[in-house]
């Protein structure tokens, strides 16, 4: 072996090739390389991407939340029809409505009769709301809706059936194709998830026919689910874009004149539509935007009804965004200082109020820690561990308001309530933690107690009068509770217990057991 002779290569016939040759193998060799690296560039980014989704999302930061819940996008996720549990919520709040209503539930029907306008309107897309009604009215002569979604190529998502009320009647069978809408370059494309703008998703329409033929629909603005169903039920040649029109427009009298019966499936719309603009299951705490926080509050602010409050406690409310819900670092980067300095009055600044305040936390993790104990509620044992620094949700206020708070301060009394909320903590009652903190925090409540107490009152003179400060309080209450719901602290039924108590006026009753529960750590320090 040792004394074989060498070959040489140096003269094969690769040597021997022609310019063309070596030019082809060259483009050959190119191709193979560029290949090679495109496949481990993908293979490496579906790995970081897959790293990054399922680590990175669960342990990232509160200041890098804003900017990575955009890059990593809630777009792809946030569509109704996509959600089976929506569904199933839907069909099950359509087959409960409510039985009875009452004054104290009148500013949140207003606020539903505001909602059912906006829904309504062309421009608004199309939801599971809108089939669900459309079958339940005459226009479809007794007809369901058979929906199927696919995606750009056609390939099944998903299908949903809304029986009519004719179960021999044939169905309307419709397509929905949904594709993101990307009508720039993907420098421009980061650029936008950088700031927070979202790809939107197009969704349209098609008539599906009995052999399985799809008919396109052409469609103004977002009514192309309104135009099919014209297209189905009418035969003649007239104005399909007015006759889709019409549709909606019966489909929203439809609504406000059975308000009551639908009250629990608008909620439910509303509650859908305002988690897929806001941090949740979808996205990173932390990284919500403090454009969709006042977007949010101007939905809410709009619906509230003001007429009893002049112009200057009106403009005030709004020009401080009083009532505000959100995180604190979020808060404090909306709050104005000053109202315009033309306004005639004398209002100091805003504060942003922890409800429940940071220290009953802080206080509640020492007794558990001592104690050895842990809480079951994953969520609520999270805001203990962090002593509400990040977790716990605060609300705008005057500062006045939040000085004359029994949460607030620290005196021996304000030092007791908060005990006392933080055993309610401790002992897992989360419902009963909200009713305390919410009259803790209430300076009209606040007031009512010390009184009772004989303890002197708040040092700070409001500026608002006691139905404006009551205005915006009531607002923030149910804006707190709904917004404990969305972080998983409480669930529906107790979401629904809280809004009830609110609702009936309780929360400023001398008579409940809450009430009288504060009072008595109020006298006993």
């Amino acid at each position: 072996m040792r004394n074989q002779t060498k070959e040489k290569y140096d003269n094969d016939e690769q040597h021997s090739l022609s310019e063309d040759g070596k030019h082809l193998k060259n483009d050959l060799m190119d191709i193979i390389a560029e290949s090679g690296s495109n496949s481990l560039i993908e293979a490496c980014s579906t790995y970081i991407t897959s790293l990054l989704t399922k680590a990175c999302t669960s342990k990232i930061s509160n200041t890098a939340g804003n900017v990575f819940s955009n890059l990593v996008g809630r777009a792809d996720t946030l569509h109704f029809f996509d959600d089976q549990l929506y569904n199933y919520r839907m069909k099950e709040a359509i087959n409960n409505p409510l039985q009875s209503s009452s004054k104290s539930e009148e500013s949140e029907i207003n606020e539903l009769k505001h909602y059912t306008e906006k829904i309504c309107d062309v421009s608004h897309p199309a939801t599971a709301l809108d089939i669900y009604v459309l079958t339940e009215m005459d226009c479809l002569n007794g007809r369901g809706i058979k929906l199927f979604v696919v995606d750009n190529s056609g390939k099944k998502l998903s299908e949903d059936y809304y029986p009519g009320r004719d179960s021999t009647a044939d169905d309307i069978v419709l397509q929905l194709t949904k594709e993101p809408e990307r009508t720039s370059g993907w420098r421009t494309w980061i650029q936008k998830r950088f700031t927070g703008e979202e790809t939107p998703h197009t969704g349209h329409y098609e008539i599906v026919r009995a052999d399985g033929t799809v008919m396109p629909v052409n469609s103004e603005g977002q009514n192309c689910l309104y135009h099919a169903v014209a297209l189905e039920i009418s035969s003649g040649p007239g104005d399909k874009t007015q006759e889709a029109r019409r549709l909606r427009d019966e489909v929203k009298t439809f609504l406000q004149q059975n308000q009551q019966k639908y009250a629990p499936v608008l909620k439910l719309q509303k509650d859908y539509e305002e988690t897929h603009k806001s941090p949740g299951k979808y996205t990173i705490s932390g990284g919500m935007r403090k454009t969709q926080i006042k977007e949010n509050y101007e939905d809410k602010i709009n619906s509230l009804d003001m007429a009893h409050l002049n112009e200057n406690e009106q403009f005030i409310i709004k020009e401080y965004y009083l009532a505000m819900v959100g995180k604190h670092h979020n808060l404090k980067g909306i709050q104005r200082t000053k109202p315009n300095q033309n306004q005639d009055n004398n209002c100091n600044n805003v504060e942003a109020d922890h409800i429940p305040p940071k220290d009953a936390f802080k206080k509640a993790c020492k007794i558990m820690q001592d104690k050895g104990k842990q809480s079951r509620n994953e969520k609520l044992a999270k805001l203990i561990n962090d002593k509400g620094r990040n977790g716990g949700l605060c609300r705008n206020v005057l500062k006045e308001d939040h000085r004359n708070n029994l949460t607030t301060g620290n005196s021996k009394a304000a030092h007791a309530v908060r005990e006392e909320l933080a055993n309610a903590v401790v002992n897992g009652d989360v419902v009963q933690m909200l009713k305390l903190s919410l009259m803790a925090a209430n300076p009209l409540v606040s007031d009512s107690l010390r009184r009772e107490a004989g303890k002197p009152e708040g040092r700070y003179i409001s500026t608002l009068s006691r139905e404006a400060t009551k205005c915006y309080h009531d607002l923030g209450d149910k804006q707190i509770v709904k917004g404990y719901l969305k972080e998983g602290v409480i669930n529906t039924q107790q979401k629904d217990n809280l809004i009830r108590w609110l609702n009936q006026g309780e929360l400023y009753s001398t008579n409940t057991s809450e009430y009288k529960n504060l009072l008595r750590v109020l006298k006993d320090n």
